[in-house]
């Protein structure tokens, strides 16, 4: 059986989805549930115990033992920006530029 390490997904109905689809169509994974916030912490703890994580293409760099490989699932995760409700002219512009892009 191998284990699978997944951010909890508080209300974030694509981790929700990934789970259930993870256990009807995969029952012979174990999700392990780890904290709704990565930091190094999670990483080195699934280095350390050889477990497999789900995680977003964007942390493919951020531990130098763990490789990033691309998963064929069927899933989109939205991204967005936090902001100051009344942001700084700086954040301002850079949000601006944001919105052209």
């Amino acid at each position: 059986m191998e284990r699978l390490a997944v951010v909890n997904g508080g209300n974030s109905a694509v981790i929700h989805d990934i789970r259930d689809f993870l256990k009807m169509k995969h029952p012979q994974i174990q999700i392990k549930d780890v904290p709704r916030l990565y930091d190094l912490d999670v990483f080195n703890r699934c280095e350390e115990s050889n477990t497999v994580m789900l995680t977003l293409e964007a942390w493919a760099d951020i531990h130098p033992s763990l490789v990033t490989i691309s998963s064929d699932l069927d899933f989109a995760v939205p991204y967005g920006l936090i902001y100051p409700l009344h942001p700084s002219k700086e954040v301002g512009q850079f949000l601006e530029i944001i919105k052209e892009i």
